[in-house]
């Protein structure tokens, strides 16, 4: 669990009634999204396309999401979630902010694997026509490709069906 200490983590839960990430910094995060034109990949079944929609997404029951923010830099250069937690797995999306950070992922990864003690495996659903992701899936992630499912993701931006890889980590 080495990366926690340069990355600090700072999950979105609810504190009191009151969401522990003011919705300007999650609104900040999404222009930003945006404005690297990240949103298409990010988001390729087109069912997030707004910040409403964002923000409904982000804090809806059963998602997990964490920011991490490089400690030297002060400011947050990823976002991850967990959705789908059950039993011993959940599904696992991220997303850097700016260039890639080396050791974001691996902060979130040792994060969950601290504080979410039943998890053992995370899950993955890349499309396979986004090259950069798969390779970042398996080069920085480390994640056991199981193979591919035709048409299974819709990339509703482009009108198009395509090929899934599917994929996990044994934590």
């Amino acid at each position: 669990m080495h990366n926690l200490s340069r990355f600090e983590i700072y999950p979105l839960v609810r504190v009191n009634g009151d969401w522990s990430i003011p919705d300007e910094v999650l609104l900040g995060i999404w222009n930003q999204i945006v404005a690297e034109g990240k949103l298409e990949d990010l988001f390729y079944d087109g069912t997030i396309k707004t910040p409403f929609e964002w923000m409904a997404f982000i804090k809806r029951p059963g998602t997990y999401p964490i920011l991490i923010a490089d400690k030297n830099k002060k400011t947050v250069v990823h976002i991850a979630w967990l959705k789908d937690v059950w039993d011993i797995g959940a599904w696992v999306h991220h997303c850097s902010l700016g260039k890639y950070q080396r050791g974001a992922w691996e902060a979130s990864r040792d994060y969950w694997q601290k504080y979410f003690k039943h998890l053992k495996i995370l899950l993955g659903m890349t499309p396979k026509v986004n090259e950069t992701a798969v390779r970042f899936l398996q080069k920085i992630c480390k994640f056991t490709i199981v193979g591919e499912i035709p048409q299974m993701c819709n990339m509703a931006y482009k009108g198009e069906r395509v090929a899934t890889i599917l994929s996990y980590f044994e934590l």
